[in-house]
């Protein structure tokens, strides 16, 4: 059966964590995905705990609201440290370990990458490199049977969207733009991952699975009272 490691930055979440992994029957591995040594330490413990690595799972990142003229230089390097080398590093190693035997990367993206938010210039510019890195991945570990893809949430229900759904206002105005009318769930967001981990997508690679209710589909216009718009050019 194939064996699975997630690399997590959860330097503040241990003890979750543990008890997490406890629960599922797995292994804890922590430690901070922007450096190579917790990265190699956490893959070369998956290996000597189950025998191989099969499938990596690449979810840690960091977020923030701040004004673009406000962003200082350690917020924006910090942004670029976990959301972008984390997952390089992640993929190298993980990739260096799978090539003998191939298997499968899922990165965790956002809409972010092409559906920018005001004052998130630090998540929406490396969102939107982790997708060009996918891609790049995708065709540079095919030779080795590895494939590579990403999942593009838009606002999932979790602590780490806290800055929206912590204010009822804001989050009812924000539901408004999304056709299915609501957030979506963690086991939302998990079950596509599973999908594309997994050998029912055997030949899908490079690619980025948006779950967003409908959000990034377009404006949603609504009709005057007479139920008729027209215009002429």
């Amino acid at each position: 059966m194939p064996t699975a490691c997630a690399l997590l930055d959860c330097r503040r979440n241990e003890a979750q964590v543990t008890a997490t992994a406890k629960a599922l029957g797995a292994v804890a591995v922590t430690g901070d995905i922007s450096v190579r040594a917790d990265v190699r330490r956490d893959v070369e413990t998956c290996i000597t705990r189950f025998g191989a690595l099969d499938v990596l799972i690449a979810n840690a990142g960091v977020t923030g609201a701040q004004p673009l003229l406000e962003i200082d230089d350690d917020r924006w390097q910090r942004a670029l440290d976990v959301n972008v080398t984390g997952t390089f590093l992640c993929v190298q190693e993980a990739g260096r370990a799978m090539k003998e035997r191939g298997g499968a990367m899922v990165v965790t993206a956002s809409t972010n990458a092409f559906y920018v938010e005001t004052n998130l210039a630090a998540y929406n510019m490396p969102k939107g490199g982790v997708m060009a890195f996918v891609r790049s991945a995708a065709i540079d570990l095919a030779p080795f049977g590895i494939r590579v893809n990403a999942v593009q949430p838009g606002v999932v229900n979790t602590p780490f969207a806290a800055i929206l759904l912590d204010n009822p206002e804001e989050a009812a105005d924000y539901r408004k733009n999304i056709p299915l009318n609501r957030f979506a769930e963690p086991g939302e967001i998990a079950r596509a991952i599973l999908f594309l981990a997994s050998e029912e997508a055997p030949y899908i690679t490079g690619q980025g699975l948006i779950l967003d209710g409908g959000l990034t589909l377009g404006i949603a216009l609504a009709l005057p009272e007479n139920g008729h718009r027209t215009g002429q050019s």
